[in-house]
C-alpha cells in the first residue's frame, strides 16, 4: 500500500513496513524537472533511511520497456538467496558478450563492460556477474555486478588473487544500491556524489543519460528538453594496505 506517514509530508507508492522496504513508481512527467526539484528523489530517499527503510525508485521508462527485468531486479531484493555457495559451483570468466546479455537481464541499470568479467556458474548456468576495467597502474574499477550476495564475495576474491590491485574503486547507484552491499566486500565509503540528470525527450517520453549525450547538450538546451535526477551515487574504495 501508498503511505503518506512515515516521511511527512512525502507520500510513498508502496510501502512494505515487515521488510522495511519502500519503492517509488518515478513518472517521467511528474517527476522532472518542472515539477520537482534536483534533491527531491534523493530527499526522499535520505529520509526513509533515517527510518530505516530501503526505499528503491523505478523510471516509468525502466517499467513500461524492461518490465521483466524490473521485476526481476525487484524479487532479488524482496527475497534474496540466503544459500551459501554450492561446493560444485565454479567460476569462469566471460567474454564481454556472455557477460553483457547476463546484465542486460539481471540489472536496469546504465553499464559499460570492458575486457575483465567474472562469472558464476552453477548447472551450466550462470548466475552472478562481476565486471572490472582498469583505470590506472594496479588501480581498478568495479563497474557493475549482479548483486547475487550469496557469491559477490568469491567472486571478487577471484579477481583480487588473479589481478592484485593496489586499490578499486566502485559507483553505486543509490537509486537501488546500499553501502553494505559493498562493505561486505571490504570496500569503505570514499564520500557522496551529488544526484545526476537525464534529458527526457519528446518524441519516445524516454530518458537519455548526459554523460552519453555531451554532443546533444547545446542542442537539447536550446529547444529546451526537460531533466529528470536520480539520487546520486556512493562512492566506494577498497585498498589492499586495509
Amino acid at each position: 500500500e501508498n503511505n503518506r506517514t512515515l516521511i511527512k509530508p512525502y507520500e510513498l507508492d508502496l510501502y512494505v513496513p515487515s521488510l522495511n522496504l519502500a519503492i517509488e513508481y518515478d513518472g517521467l512527467f511528474w517527476h522532472n524537472e518542472k515539477k520537482v526539484g534536483r534533491e527531491y528523489h534523493l530527499n526522499k530517499t535520505t529520509m526513509c533511511e533515517s527510518k530505516g527503510v530501503r526505499l528503491l525508485h523505478v523510471f516509468e521508462d525502466e517499467w513500461r520497456n524492461r518490465k521483466e527485468t524490473v521485476k526481476y531486479f525487484l524479487k532479488s531484493i524482496i527475497s534474496p538467496s540466503t544459500v551459501s555457495p554450492i561446493p560444485d559451483y565454479k567460476i569462469v570468466t566471460l567474454d564481454k558478450s556472455t557477460a553483457n546479455t547476463i546484465l542486460f537481464q539481471n540489472t536496469i541499470l546504465d553499464y559499460t563492460i570492458e575486457d575483465i568479467n567474472y562469472g558464476i556458474e552453477i548447472n551450466n548456468e550462470i548466475v552472478g556477474v562481476m565486471c572490472f576495467k582498469q583505470v590506472g597502474q594496479l588501480k581498478y574499477e568495479l563497474i557493475t555486478n549482479t548483486h547475487q550476495t550469496s557469491y559477490d564475495i568469491k567472486l571478487f576474491e577471484t579477481f583480487l588473487n588473479d589481478y592484485n590491485p593496489k586499490q578499486v574503486v566502485a559507483f553505486a547507484d543509490r537509486r537501488y544500491y546500499t553501502k553494505n552491499q559493498y562493505c561486505d566486500l571490504g570496500f569503505e565509503l570514499d564520500g557522496e556524489i551529488p544526484p545526476d540528470y537525464y534529458y527526457l525527450t519528446k518524441v519516445s517520453g524516454g530518458r537519455f543519460a548526459e554523460k552519453i549525450q555531451k554532443n546533444q547538450i547545446e542542442n537539447y538546451e536550446r529547444r529546451k528538453y526537460s531533466k529528470i535526477f536520480d539520487c546520486g551515487k556512493y562512492k566506494f574504495i577498497w585498498n589492499k594496505n586495509k
